[in-house]
């Protein structure tokens, strides 16, 4: 591969907004590392990849976020094959509906855990492969960042302190 290509991580790319992003982006000359969690997401991301003649760009990975094991593996695996990172997008996230005087406490550490937690731990394991190269993070948020809606409060509480990680790590 050649060195002009740019080279990103995904997480969360076993459907929506990652797996789009992974097959665009390695339709665009980006080497793609997407990780997904599930081994029957992996080979449909692969065989959708191999249809559209992306095999050699876009590689999809078996991760689950909230395991560290699994993350520092995804990390020495891209850093076998890219010394720089161009760019981590941090995609995965999940929501836990209900109103908060109601949420089980296991669902409200559940949630932080994937859209907070995890992902600082997925950039703290790619920061190395990001300052050797331009280093652009993205961590996927939402309005739920900014303004609290009484069914989906831990949904915003991991949104809001998303935000303030992303804040946090910019200055």
């Amino acid at each position: 591969m050649s060195a002009s290509f740019k080279t990103i991580v995904i997480t969360g790319c076993s459907t929506g907004f990652g797996r789009v992003a992974a097959l665009h982006l390695a339709r665009h000359g980006w080497r793609v590392f997407a990780a997904v969690r599930k081994e029957s997401d992996r080979e449909s991301l692969s065989n959708e990849a191999a249809a559209h003649g992306l095999a050699g760009r876009l590689f999809p990975m078996l991760c689950d976020i909230t395991h560290a094991a699994q993350v520092e593996a995804l990390g020495r695996t891209v850093a076998e094959a890219a010394p720089a990172l161009d760019a981590l997008l941090n995609n995965a996230g999940t929501a836990y509906p209900g109103p908060l005087e109601l949420l089980p406490l296991t669902d409200l550490r559940a949630q932080l855990e994937v859209n907070v937690v995890a992902q600082l731990s997925v950039t703290q394991t790619f920061l190395p492969r990001l300052k050797a190269g331009p280093g652009t993070i993205i961590n996927v948020s939402s309005i739920g960042g900014r303004v609290s809606f009484p069914i989906t409060g831990a949904y915003c509480v991991s949104k809001f302190a998303l935000e303030a990680m992303s804040d946090a790590l910019r200055v």
